[in-house]
């Protein structure tokens, strides 16, 4: 697990797509929201000078967001919980919820998204970045391809507004 440049941009993208973030001067200033993390996540590569913080949700929370991480161990300060489980009391919670490479461990995968979708107030935003089809080969239960978050947007009435696989990374 780990917060690379890339789930940063993404995590910018969606927040200044629902009007939660600006970019002045190649920074980004955020409102004050409810964010959820999936995976206590580490800050990974040159990001991880850039920012000054070694865990995601120190750097997230010193912005003023209000970063929750959700995740089995309960580490770095995380909820520990089974995502593979229904969590209804986070339901309705927060603006944006992300999934940097953590879904894909989760064995029930319908609880994880459905936890997803539920942990998002309406009018918030969703920002996956995971493994694809054919990588990183025994890592993991779960791999997604395009089709995957097309029939999962189509079927949720979601809006994408990236799709598009990460050569280097993995991820889609």
């Amino acid at each position: 697990m780990g917060l690379r440049t890339s789930h940063l941009e993404l995590f910018n993208c969606a927040a200044a797509s629902i009007g939660l973030a600006t970019k002045d001067n190649d920074k980004f200033k955020y409102k004050k929201f409810k964010f959820a993390e999936l995976g206590s996540q580490n800050i990974k590569g040159p990001l991880k000078e850039k920012l000054g913080y070694a865990v995601s949700r120190d750097f997230f929370n010193s912005v003023g967001i209000e970063c929750t991480s959700f995740d089995i161990t309960g580490k770095q300060g995380s909820e520990q919980v089974d995502l593979g489980t229904e969590l209804k009391k986070y339901w309705g919670q927060f603006d944006i919820v992300a999934n940097f490479a953590t879904s894909e461990h989760v064995y029930n995968e319908y609880n994880c998204f459905k936890n997803i979708h539920e942990f998002c107030r309406s009018g918030g935003a969703m920002v996956h970045a995971i493994p694809r089809k054919n990588s990183w080969p025994g890592h993991c239960y779960h791999y997604y391809d395009h089709d995957f978050f097309k029939n999962l947007s189509l079927t949720n009435g979601y809006q994408i507004l990236i799709l598009k696989e990460m050569k280097k990374n993995y991820d889609i």
